[in-house]
């Protein structure tokens, strides 16, 4: 048998369970989508390039071209402890909407400091994270250009030390612009000392953690025009629709039809996307339905023809005599034609 202080326990437990539930779905309808975009993913970002260990700064570009705001919320660095000198270093980031490309001079009024962390550790060379918990908003379709500076210097590449294969990353609507990218026409990566780093093109080595946690869609959508990856197309070939303009937030719903008219009556097909890739049979008209909550708006057809078989010839894939894909041989009636795999054009044939 329960105590009765087991018992008044368990009560007060259940009574606080509603409201406990109440938390927990009132959370449950804001998480975050939280983004990594990383030069990790070009192993030529050796991060081998640095200033020493001075006051030094190394430019870099958030692009959002989103139809909504994102919020940066991390940056991480690389570090390589040998090249520059030192072990650790105080992080500041600054940012200028202004300031977007060319030689820099980071201070106010065109920039402004962000944040400024403790100390950063770094006794051997990898990524390290330099800042945490930041809270800056990214406008919809806006560029926003940065200044990791540290104290006692910092890593980036480029220079002499070899240039990186890419400059542009991407992912979920934002990217990070570094090096020999431009914006107004004027380069993006500039490093060395603060606060008026002078060597270029230099590339950020490091990450951006980013939330793009969409607000909820509002209105009532105006898809436009819809569109298609060609005019006419062949028989079992694939090809891409899409739509003119874009539908901005969560809880967008996308329907897709299709009818041998303009005028309809039209069937539903494909996924819940604002693009799909398919196959036609037929010169079909297309168009797509969106959907937010009650309000629908419905895009401008578009007809994708069917090319005759005269245009639908075959091109022959074969580019050398291994893959066992080569005439080497033909026989029609009294012709009987052999020869060997040749380099073309085009080859095997």
């Amino acid at each position: 048998m329960q105590s009765k202080f087991t018992q008044k326990k368990t009560w007060q437990v259940l009574r606080l369970m509603p409201l406990l539930m109440l938390f927990c779905f009132l959370g449950s309808g804001a998480k975050a989508q939280i983004i990594t975009i990383s030069t990790e993913t070009d192993p030529t970002y050796n991060g081998l390039n640095t200033f020493g260990a001075v006051n030094s700064a190394i430019t870099f570009v958030i692009n959002n071209t989103n139809g909504f705001p994102v919020t940066l919320k991390g940056v991480d660095c690389y570090f390589n402890p040998a090249a520059i000198g030192s072990t650790s270093t105080v992080p500041t980031l600054w940012y200028s909407t202004s300031s977007l490309g060319g030689a820099p001079t980071i201070a106010g009024p065109t920039w402004t400091s962000l944040a400024t962390g403790p100390s950063v550790s770094f006794p051997s060379a990898g990524y390290y994270n330099v800042l945490n918990g930041l809270t800056y908003v990214i406008p919809a379709s806006t560029q926003v250009r940065f200044a990791l500076q540290g104290s006692s210097g910092l890593s980036y590449s480029g220079g002499g030390t070899g240039v990186p294969a890419i400059s542009s990353f991407t992912s979920n609507g934002v990217t990070l612009l570094n090096g020999p990218q431009l914006a107004g026409g004027l380069t993006i990566g500039y490093a060395g000392a603060f606060p008026s780093p002078t060597f270029n093109p230099r590339h950020f080595t490091g990450r951006i953690t980013v939330d793009v946690s969409s607000a909820p869609c509002s209105g009532t959508p105006n898809p436009g025009n819809t569109l298609a990856s060609v005019p006419t197309v062949c028989p079992l070939t694939n090809f891409n629709l899409s739509l003119q303009n874009s539908t901005s937030g969560s809880g967008v719903f996308y329907q897709w039809q299709s009818s041998a008219s303009a005028t309809g009556p039209w069937a539903n097909f494909g996924t819940n996307s604002s693009t799909q890739t398919l196959q036609q049979a037929a010169a079909t008209y297309y168009r797509a339905t969106v959907t937010c909550g009650a309000n629908t708006g419905t895009s401008t057809p578009i007809q994708v023809l069917l090319t005759p078989p005269s245009g639908c010839y075959c091109i022959p894939p074969a580019t050398d005599c291994t893959d066992n894909d080569m005439i080497t041989r033909v026989i029609f009636s009294s012709l009987n034609n052999a020869s060997t795999c040749g380099t073309g054009p085009p080859a095997g044939y």
